[in-house]
């Protein structure tokens, strides 16, 4: 049966039709193809932005940490703090106390003796709390006499000298006093001699300054 002219061009009309429809899918996916790289281009840009706000505001808060844990040059230290001392690698957490001369730190088992003509003390750092039991020896510096707030009477203490850090600020090497703390609270207290004119005290606030190894 040969096609009538209606039916061819009704035909034509479809195929033509269908090139339309394929056209505008194509146009379309196109739009979409462009628009999505555009998101992408625009992600990657705030993304960028917000890389660039992030470490502008951790760099704002550390600056505003460094201004806070000093005052007019001096650093602030809270009545408690955690210190690291190098010769044990340990951080131990120390009270800072300006009614006190000098420092002192927790010690038991303290023998002196002599190494090639000079005087030496070999003694346990230990605190049960603190979890601290370490064998040291170190070159006794000299021998103070100590008034506890408890007793009129003086006491002898071998005193040392070890080198302590306390936050990104304060490294020293400072004196201490060997005494038994294990009863105390903290195994190491911090005195007017390791203070000095350098560090002023914040009442009512402790552990001002992050753990920090040297």
């Amino acid at each position: 049966m040969t096609p009538n002219a209606s039916d061819t061009s009704k035909q034509e009309n479809l195929v033509e039709l269908k090139k339309t429809f394929a056209q505008v899918c194509s146009n379309q996916q196109q739009s979409l193809n462009k628009l999505d790289k555009q998101q992408q281009q625009t992600s990657k840009k705030l993304d960028k932005i917000y890389k660039q706000l992030n470490q502008t505001s951790q760099q704002e808060n550390q600056q505003c940490a460094e201004t806070s844990n000093k005052l007019n040059g001096k650093t602030v230290v809270g009545e408690v703090e955690w210190i690291f001392v190098p010769s044990v690698q340990r951080h131990i957490q120390a009270r800072v106390d300006s009614g006190a001369t000098t420092s002192s730190i927790s010690a038991k088992n303290i023998m002196r003796f002599e190494r090639d003509g000079e005087d030496w003390v070999k003694f346990t750092l230990t605190h049960t709390e603190a979890k601290l039991d370490y064998d040291m020896e170190a070159k006794v510096v000299r021998t103070a006499r100590i008034r506890q707030a408890s007793s009129d009477k003086l006491e002898r203490r071998t005193v040392i000298k070890l080198v302590v850090k306390l936050g990104n600020d304060l490294q020293q090497e400072a004196e201490f006093t060997l005494a038994d703390r294990t009863d105390m609270d903290y195994p190491v207290l911090l005195g007017r001699e390791f203070l000095q004119d350098i560090t002023l005290i914040e009442v009512g606030k402790s552990f001002i300054h992050p753990k920090v190894k040297s």
